[in-house]
């Protein structure tokens, strides 16, 4: 079963609201948010997806609006596309500012090793599973990652996971591997 898109959902939270894409876009000019009908359009056909940071504080906002959980949408969001060209595929520490939010409490613990966050790998696919309880509770989440080295010496990866009060633990496991061998198992 495949992960819906941010446009899927964020279409069906729309048509589950019962409210029309201008009064979402009027609900969000209230909180002082301003985007433009064609720009909401595209997010819900997949045309395009929020990138810069006022989207980002649009998307937030409209998960309150349509009574959708912290994150849903949000979550969904590919990984920022950067257009033009190029010159290097390096280390876009304005990808951690938007995912994490600017001076985030991730930044201030790692000081100035937050500008080489994860800088020596790439991720090439993130796949998530969350089973609900009969009460439609989350009971657990699962999370796999794949990644490359984009660089030498890459051997850890800074993961940030924020879960609800309601969790009150959470047990991580790890396999590792190297080129060439099978990969093997170590826990954190």
């Amino acid at each position: 079963m495949s992960v819906p898109s941010f446009a899927e959902v964020f279409q069906q939270a729309v048509r589950h609201s019962g409210l029309s894409l201008e009064r979402v876009r009027h609900r969000l000019a209230a909180q002082g948010i301003r985007i433009s009908l064609t720009t909401l359009s595209y997010w819900q056909r997949g045309r395009s997806e929020p990138e810069r940071a006022d989207s980002l504080r649009a998307v937030d906002a409209l998960e309150r609006i349509l009574a959708l959980p912290a994150g849903s949408l949000r979550s969904l969001i590919r990984p920022y596309r950067p257009r033009g060209r190029m010159t290097s595929p390096g280390h876009d520490l304005g990808s951690s500012h938007r995912v994490l939010g600017e001076n985030s409490l991730v930044e201030q613990v790692l000081g100035a090793d937050f500008a080489r966050l994860n800088e020596a790998v790439r991720t090439l696919s993130i796949r998530e599973a969350i089973s609900l309880d009969a009460r439609r509770r989350v009971s657990s989440i699962a999370v796999q990652q794949l990644l490359r080295a984009t660089g030498e010496g890459a051997d850890r990866l800074t993961a940030v996971h924020t879960f609800d009060s309601g969790m009150r633990a959470a047990h991580m496991e790890v396999r590792c591997g190297l080129p060439g061998r099978v990969p093997g198992s170590c826990r954190s």
